[in-house]
């Protein structure tokens, strides 16, 4: 199993639908995967659509999850995927790559 996969495990009913490799968090390499499950995170117990990206930058993986209820998941997507390409680290932990 992926690491996404594993990670998403912790959800009830939990499914990834899709996962890709080779994107980018910040500076860091990266996946991303759309997912499905049941969750009380932020709110009431409800089904879930959420983009999960896990950045391995620096040896340390770093995960942004962003998620809505399951019929909202479409118009909330884009503002999503907007926040995941904010994600920067600072140039002192950046060293290692120049």
């Amino acid at each position: 199993l992926s690491y996404i996969e594993q990670y998403v495990r912790r959800y009830d009913e939990a499914a990834v639908y899709s996962l890709h490799d080779g994107s980018g968090l910040g500076q860091a390499w990266a996946a991303y995967a759309e997912a499905g499950y049941k969750s009380a995170v932020q709110g009431p117990y409800m089904s879930r659509r959420a983009l999960i990206f896990v950045g391995l930058y620096n040896d340390i993986a770093y995960i942004v999850e962003c998620s809505a209820h399951k019929d909202a998941f479409e118009k909330w997507q884009p503002a999503f995927l907007s926040f995941a390409k904010t994600v920067t680290f600072k140039p002192a932990d950046a060293q290692w790559l120049s």
